[in-house]
């Protein structure tokens, strides 16, 4: 074989390795799954930043879920009310939300999160001692966010229903309502940021609803369901390793709890 003969071949030998390896390549990428999770949409819980980037808790969250799980997740912003409807019909795979037992036929519970505090804010010069009180005042929810089963299902209470916790607190602090009602952290979340915003707003004294219970959940419909036990032991060391508390912090500050965010206020 004259030289010529030789680097030909093996030029030939390099590119066919080469394409054989792209082609293995692109197989792997094209059979690989990844989740479609959302991220509901509600600032701290997902939002876009000034570069139009998905951040916030929940986001965290699923990144890092994610990267201790080896579990591809393709993550989107979804309004709550729009992510029941995706679920029951199994147009995405799931995500971080607060448990609820009239939705418990259209989940699987993957992993458990959290507690979280449930209250009532009333505007200032409004106290709320007892649950009856609330069938007096205007309040103000989450649009699909159920908040105790007595609330939920009783019709003697006046609700207004919104898309975010930013409306909430605007109608607040302009008097269209009374109370406004939710998860205790972004509600003074968002209340220490229209302080911190100089806009005037002054709240009286929380009555807690009670609480409830955040879940990593998937739709009964997924195709994705063996992936459960991996996301299970990623929010375990997620928890152990601190990044859970850290991701709080980063949001919601000293100790991520609603009475001292109020102090900072």
């Amino acid at each position: 074989m004259s030289l010529f003969e030789f680097t030909t071949f093996r030029y030939l030998q390099i590119q066919i390795f080469t394409l054989t390896m792209l082609f293995c390549s692109s197989g792997t990428l094209a059979n690989e799954t990844c989740l479609e999770m959302h991220v509901i949409q509600s600032v701290p819980q997902g939002f876009l930043d000034e570069k139009r980037n998905i951040v916030g808790i929940d986001f965290e969250v699923l990144q890092q879920l994610e990267t201790y799980s080896g579990v591809c997740m393709a993550k989107r912003l979804m309004p709550i009310a729009r992510i029941w409807k995706s679920i029951e019909q199994g147009q995405h795979d799931g995500g971080l939300v607060f448990r609820s037992a009239n939705r418990d036929p259209l989940v699987v519970y993957a992993a458990f999160i959290r507690h979280a505090e449930i209250i009532a804010l009333p505007r200032k010069g409004l106290k709320i001692d007892s649950y009856e009180q609330l069938h007096k005042f205007s309040i103000a929810k989450t649009r699909g966010t159920p908040l105790n089963k007595r609330f939920d299902i009783e019709n003697k209470v006046n609700v207004v229903e919104v898309t975010n916790y930013g409306q909430l607190l605007n109608m607040l602090r302009l008097g269209h309502i009374d109370v406004v009602a939710g998860s205790a952290e972004p509600i003074f979340y968002n209340l220490a940021k229209l302080k911190k915003n100089k806009k005037d707003i002054e709240v009286g004294e929380k009555f807690v609803l009670g609480s409830r219970e955040k879940w990593l959940q998937f739709s009964r419909l997924s195709a994705n369901l063996e992936h459960i036990p991996k996301l299970q032991k990623a929010v375990d060391l997620m928890k152990e390793k601190g990044d859970y508390n850290r991701i709080m912090m980063k949001y919601y500050g000293r100790g991520a709890d609603s009475n001292e965010l109020l102090k900072l206020l």
